[in-house]
């Protein structure tokens, strides 16, 4: 009975001496400066209305461009980063169109890629990424993602997708 008595003791005192006390935490005696709301706020969604120009400053930029860029680099097998001319967003919608390039923004020699046979056929014309994201489960999604169309790939996009032709730049036809 002793023993248990003397291990329990013993193993409170071991815990007891591990705990932080609260002059411990913060060697100064203060606490640290709270992170800024921005650090904490979503990626998304965008605002209700139309953005017909998605600013670099803008808190669902980078996560769009990244998600969009992560996709991207899985079609062609390398890195790579589109280089966004239009940027849109609406709602829980984004829309990125423009050339895609190497990470240090050359232009890519589509013969090393997983597009090589795609290019050779000519069933590419040029280099520009379209790409459409939508907001789910917390993060930005691509539901569309063409590199080099020979036609407007996303000319069926807002009746597919129910997104309004004015975010994939369709609202004239």
């Amino acid at each position: 009975m002793r023993v248990k008595i003397f291990g329990i003791l013993a193993i409170s005192l071991v815990v007891m001496a591990c705990r932080p006390d609260a002059s411990s935490q913060y060697p100064e005696g203060e606490e640290p400066a709270a992170a800024p709301a921005e650090a904490t706020r979503p990626a998304g969604p965008a605002a209700e209305a139309l953005n017909n120009e998605v600013a670099a400053d803008d808190p669902i930029h980078d996560a769009v461009i990244a998600a969009a860029n992560t996709t991207l680099t899985e079609q062609v097998g390398q890195p790579v980063a589109i280089q966004a001319e239009i940027f849109r967003s609406e709602g829980e919608w984004a829309f990125v169109y423009g050339p895609v390039r190497n990470t240090d923004a050359t232009e890519i020699d589509w013969s090393t890629t997983n597009l090589t046979a795609v290019a050779a056929d000519g069933m590419m014309d040029g280099d520009l990424g379209v790409v459409l994201l939508n907001w789910s489960d917390g993060g930005w999604r691509v539901v569309e993602a063409v590199i080099g169309a020979t036609d407007v790939p996303q000319g069926g996009w807002p009746a597919e997708h129910h997104v309004s032709a004015a975010l994939v730049g369709m609202e004239g036809g």
